[in-house]
This record gives structure tokens, sequence and C-alpha cells, in this order.
């Protein structure tokens, strides 16, 4: 549905290369991160920090309004760890052991970058609190890249928007 006035979205912001000068100050301020594999856009405010263990790396991303705990972060490890043919139900016996009350709310089948991928979205509780989970997965060449995003449930909404702009704008350098 168009209207006449529509607002841009994070994902519009965070593809934009060129525009006007009027129009880039009145935008979002983006950053990019970049190593020898991957690179993308995410929101300037935001920090980082890398996390690298035995058998994946992990990058975690912190929004200042989500206090200490990382609001995305994406991972690297081996191509077997992503399996597209995995179900709703897969995914809840997986999941279920280490998050409580857990439902699958989304399961669908896209593309990251030309590659195939999946996007699975779930909820669960913790300190009775309800979070929502944003996950895609993909493989490209015998790496396999799982970047997530978790916040409260009652703010799922803005956080897709950013995940869903961070997503479209990532682009696999090697």
């Amino acid at each position: 549905m168009l209207t006449a006035c529509q607002n841009k979205t994070h994902s519009e912001y965070l593809k934009t290369d060129s525009s006007s000068s009027a129009e880039v100050e009145s935008l979002p301020k983006i950053n990019s991160y970049s190593n020898n594999a991957i690179k993308f856009n995410y929101p300037a405010e935001w920090t980082f920090e890398k996390r690298p263990t035995e058998d994946l790396s992990y990058v975690d991303f912190f929004d200042p309004k989500s206090g200490d705990d990382p609001v995305f972060w994406y991972s690297r490890g081996e191509a077997w760890l992503t399996d597209f043919n995995r179900t709703k139900e897969d995914y809840k016996a997986l999941l279920s052991e280490s998050y409580s009350d857990m439902v699958v709310t989304d399961l669908t089948k896209t593309t990251i970058d030309g590659n195939d991928a999946v996007k699975l979205v779930f909820q669960y509780k913790a300190n009775n609190t309800e979070y929502t989970m944003i996950q895609y997965e993909t493989i490209v060449g015998y790496v396999s890249f799982q970047f997530n995003c978790t916040c409260k449930s009652d703010l799922s909404i803005d956080y897709e928007s950013i995940m869903n702009s961070i997503i479209s704008s990532i682009e696999f350098t090697s």
C-alpha cells in the first residue's frame, strides 16, 4: 500500500550510497563493519566487540538502549552447522533445551547476498520477560554465517526493521 507521505525505513537508509546533502543530514547515521569475509552496515550508535572462541568466531553489537547484553551478533563456523531443511518442530526441539516457553513464530527461506538462507523468528521467556530472537543463517563456501538479533518482544518490530536493514546490506567478500 502506498500513501502520499511515506517514511523511509532503516533498510532504505542503510542501502543508500549517495543522496542530496539535505537528505543525508536527516538520515540516521550508520557505520560499516568489515573483515576478510563480510561487510555490512549497522546503526552508528551501536558498538561492537569481537569474541573469538575455539570453534566459532563471534562479533557482538551493543545498542546503548539495550544495556549490557548484545542486541545483535553474528558468528562464523563450519558449514555443517546450518541445515536448510529444518522444520519449525526441529528448531523447537533443538532450542527448547536453551530457551524456556519457546515458540517459533516464523521460518522462511530467503537469500543473503545471493546465497540461500533461512530466517527463523521465535519468542521465549527469561526472568519473567518475553524476548524475540530473529535469526538468519546462510552458507558461503565452507563457512556458516549466523546473524542474530534479540530484544524484548515489545521492541521486536523496531529491531526487526533494523535487522532487515543489516541483512540487506551484507556483502560477502571472500
